[in-house]
């Protein structure tokens, strides 16, 4: 959806994030190539612990953009429109794009077309975020009728069942996994139990982040509830890094606590929303160069993330370039600029082409 205000101009500062996210993705999966290798010593694994916490905000950055324009009580939505435009024009990105991805993989380890059908209808790893967001575009028009006050109650819900409680989970499974003790066990296990069972039957864990976009981009907050919403980010930040190291070195296998459903993460993806929401005034008074600059950048954000696992794949497997050929704590955000500038290279063509531009990115 194009970021614009009711006005005709754009919101900048979502064009910023959507940047800014886009790369974050991309070091993500950089960092992310070798992290469970039982290979890597510990010390390179803490660079790339390092770059994976620190970036993990990207995938709810990325939706609670939408979320503050899909839900925008100023603007309504075209049920027709929103499912032949926004859902189709994601529909064909993935079927184009999964089918490039599966001939490239069947090129590398094998296969016919039976296998490229395949994998086509199961599209590559980072293609999940496609059929997400095509499930909360469908939600919206029953969300946008509800009021803000149901809006906060089904939040609170969300981040209660989806965030808390998971969380306090995680630390459970952490603190069972270095306890002897038996009984200890069972009865942390047992207070669980029933949420267990409920979980299976409430889980509106991305709409969180969706409803989210939309309060964070339309509340104005007090500047000491910016200072302190950016503090609890550092901290979660601090937090994730050392607990996913700790973890790590006694459990001797790689672990991390990065789930984008625990506390740790949504403070962090909100911390960073809100420091760009925050700089929106710095962003305005940029020059008309820069702006336009921004703009297409921002515009090319859903081709590079389409593409950009691919260049990722042919740089480790063609040129045995991946997030280990040093050391990951200063290569990795070398890696991912190098593949975000490749992957920009290939699609502001594609994007010039209207017929590609339209069914591709």
């Amino acid at each position: 959806m194009q970021l614009q205000e009711k006005n005709g101009r754009r919101i900048i500062y979502l064009d910023v994030l959507r940047i800014a996210a886009a790369f974050a993705v991309i070091i993500l999966h950089v960092a992310s190539q070798n992290w469970g290798n039982p290979d890597v010593s510990f010390y390179d694994w803490v660079g790339l612990d390092l770059w994976d916490a620190c970036v993990q905000w990207a995938v709810p950055v990325f939706i609670m953009i939408s979320g503050a324009l899909f839900l925008d009580r100023k603007k309504e939505i075209n049920i027709k429109r929103l499912y032949l435009h926004n859902i189709f024009r994601i529909i064909t990105a993935f079927l184009c794009w999964s089918l490039i991805y599966a001939v490239w993989q069947v090129h590398v380890e094998g296969g016919g077309i039976p296998r490229i059908m395949a994998l086509v209808l199961d599209g590559h790893y980072h293609m999940w975020f496609l059929f997400m967001i095509i499930a909360l575009y469908m939600l919206t028009p029953l969300l946008k009728k509800l009021s803000d006050d149901e809006l906060k109650y089904l939040l609170i819900l969300s981040l209660l069942f989806c965030f808390v409680l998971p969380t306090v989970r995680e630390l459970k499974d952490v603190i069972v996994s270095f306890c002897p003790n038996d009984t200890v066990n069972k009865t942390l296990n047992q207070l669980f139990s029933p949420y267990n069972r409920f979980i299976v039957y409430f889980k509106p864990d991305y709409i969180a982040y969706y409803i989210l976009g939309y309060f964070l981009h339309n509340m104005e907050l007090e500047k000491k509830q910016r200072r302190l919403i950016c503090i609890f980010s550092l901290m979660s930040f601090v937090f994730t890094v050392v607990f996913s190291a700790v973890v790590t070195y006694f459990r001797h296998t790689a672990y991390g606590i990065y789930d984008i459903f625990t506390v740790n993460m949504l403070l962090e993806s909100v911390g960073v929303f809100v420091f760009f929401k925050q700089s929106a005034l710095r962003f305005q008074k940029m020059s008309d160069k820069k702006r336009s600059l921004i703009f297409k950048l921002s515009d090319c954000g859903f081709g590079i993330y389409l593409i950009h696992a691919l260049i990722i794949e042919i740089l480790d497997v063609r040129f045995s370039v991946n997030s280990l050929k040093f050391m990951p704590v200063w290569w990795v955000p070398v890696l991912a600029l190098a593949v975000f500038a490749i992957s920009l290279a290939v699609i502001v063509p594609i994007k010039k082409i209207p017929k590609l531009s339209k069914y591709m990115v």
